[in-house]
């Protein structure tokens, strides 16, 4: 999909910037190996292709980018100007931030999620996300050797760095807690409880305020010392891709899971508060904090454009076109911003990655005309099988771009990943149609893609699927003689959706006469079950037939029938 949902969080402090979140990088593997097949994914490259220096763009002049296959997060070391990736392949690649050039590939795990970064002890640490790991790589740069790795709680993916006091905070996303690393001896000194999913943890060394971004929607803030708690900081949506402004202990927190309240939340350190809410493009799911311009990078997974925020003001005073970003990285000695573009192509069912590098000494672009998502759905509530149609309004709008529908924060819906809109007045609008949704509650969310002219939006509502009434349809019991010349009944039922009008096959159905249960059978692919009874055969023919039932179940309602009695 065109960006993929939830956020993946970045070493904080000293280098800056942030990747997206452990649940975007699960969300992102599972569509991932469905869109190319894990056999595709294993005959990527092995390394980047060529860096190229393709000019400037209305923005920021781009330096130059590098594709790089399966690419998860980046981070930079501003002391040996070095810029790192982790590939989901299992590689960590090291490249000259200068030229983009692949200096070298050192192998780690599969499904290498992200990499936090010590420059001045030339650590660097490299995270997974997926449920089954339970340890991070640790990597000496200095030397480009892996050597070691530290067993933590389970998907570490986000981390905090502290070299002073050579301590490393890691995020625990399935464990619900945060390791602490002791960096010299590589072992963990204790393990902080959180609530629900740290997806980003970032440190203020100034302050010594340790803050854990959950995508349940909460900061905390720790003592990075005593780790207790020190305040809970409620955030509207998830809390990933965190970054600081160490001096002003300013804390900007992309909302990844707000559906149509995209944004990037400033938070007050110091008072513990929410001082801004700053409306972005779809799905912030990455920051980073340049403190030479004293603006912040806001990664849009669902954007056309990455947003520029001016960390004082909390307004967005431009964007860089980039298509799709998950992970941003700046080095301000160098004035570089590199950012990690994933966009998926409908045409040729694709993702392509390729890691730009920005001049950041010139202007970023005007902002574009923010605009509205709203999305309805017909009919709501709905029965398993019906067929609802879910209608996005974009406005305002020109008509360009596309919109994404998609469930429960994963999948596009079939046939409604990439919709084009049809304009009317100042609005434009898709639908997508779909009789795919099982029972029960569904968070549905569109997705507008923006265009050169206008931002991304995003709108998403509750759909209730509940089950479907049917019709049982009962034949008369059938008598006949068996080989043995004793009377035999064959039974026969056929269960149909009252709302496709079809036979619901697998489904159990019993033949009864009063509480006495005759014979049960499943039906088949056009919904008829059929039973032979022998034993209750002076049942039947007592109580003239006999009654069909169908008890019901998740999908369906219930129903029953009486069928009479023929003789042969």
């Amino acid at each position: 999909m065109a960006g993929i949902r939830a956020g993946h969080p970045r070493a904080g402090g000293a280098v800056g910037g942030a990747g997206a979140s452990s649940l975007v990088r699960r969300v992102a593997r599972q569509v991932l190996l469905v869109a190319v097949g894990t056999a595709t994914l294993a005959a990527f490259p092995t390394s980047p292709l060529a860096a190229s220096t393709s000019g400037s763009s209305p923005g920021f002049s781009t330096v130059g980018s590098v594709a790089l296959p399966g690419a998860t997060d980046v981070a930079v070391d501003p002391i040996a100007q070095r810029l790192y990736a982790t590939v989901v392949q299992g590689t960590f690649d090291v490249l000259d931030e200068q030229t983009l050039g692949l200096i070298t590939q050192i192998s780690v795990s599969p499904n290498a999620d992200s990499v936090a970064v010590d420059p001045q002890n030339s650590r660097a640490y490299v995270g997974y996300g997926d449920e089954s790991s339970s340890a991070i790589t640790v990597i000496d740069t200095s030397s480009e050797q892996v050597i070691g790795s530290i067993t933590t709680g389970q998907a570490p993916d986000s981390f905090a760095v502290d070299p002073t006091n050579h301590r490393v905070y890691v995020g625990n996303y399935f464990s619900n807690t945060v390791s602490v690393v002791d960096s010299t001896t590589d072992q963990v000194v204790s393990d902080i409880p959180t609530d629900a999913y740290p997806a980003s943890v970032v440190l203020n060394p100034v302050t010594n305020q340790l803050f854990v971004g959950q995508q349940s929607g909460t900061v905390l803030v720790l003592d990075a010392t005593t780790y207790q708690r020190v305040a809970d900081i409620p955030i509207q949506g998830g809390a990933a891709g965190m970054a600081i402004d160490q001096a002003t202990d300013r804390l900007f927190v992309p909302n990844t899971l707000t559906g149509p309240y995209a944004a990037l939340t400033t938070v007050d350190g110091t008072t513990e508060k929410v001082a801004a809410t700053t409306t972005t493009g779809s799905y912030p799911i990455a920051s980073a904090y340049d403190p030479s311009h004293n603006w912040v990078y806001v990664a849009e997974g669902e954007s056309p454009t990455l947003d520029v925020i001016d960390a004082t003001s909390s307004a967005v005073i431009g964007t860089q076109p980039v298509a799709d970003s998950e992970a941003v990285a700046v080095d301000s000695s160098l004035g570089r911003l590199f950012v990690l573009s994933r966009p998926y192509d409908p045409s040729s069912s694709s993702y392509s990655w390729t890691i730009y590098a920005y001049g950041t000494n010139s202007s970023p672009a005007p902002p574009t005309t923010p605009t509205a998502t709203t999305l309805a759905a017909a009919p709501s509530p709905a029965s398993y099988g019906q067929t609802v149609t879910f209608t996005a309004t974009v406005s305002p709008d020109d008509g360009a771009g596309s919109m994404e529908f998609v469930e429960d924060y994963s999948y596009p819906i079939a046939g409604c990943g990439f919709v084009g809109l049809v304009r009317s007045g100042g609005n434009a609008q898709a639908t997508c149609t779909t009789s795919s949704l099982t029972p029960g509650y569904h968070e549905i969310q569109a997705f507008y893609s923006g265009d050169a002219g206008y931002s991304s939006s995003s709108a998403s509502l509750s759909e209730y699927v509940g089950p479907a009434s049917t019709t049982i349809t009962a034949q008369p019991a059938v008598a006949s003689l068996s080989p043995l010349g004793l009377p035999l009944f064959t039974l026969t039922a056929r269960l149909v959706s009252q709302v496709t009008g079809k036979g619901v096959a697998n489904e159990l159905v019993s033949m009864t006469t009063g509480s006495d249960t005759i014979c049960t059978a499943i039906t088949d692919s056009q919904g008829v079950a059929t039973c032979s009874a022998q034993s209750k055969a002076v049942t039947i023919v007592v109580n003239a037939g006999y009654r069909a039932i169908f008890a019901g179940d998740a999908d369906y309602q219930p129903s029953s029938a009486a069928g009479g009695l023929i003789g042969t």
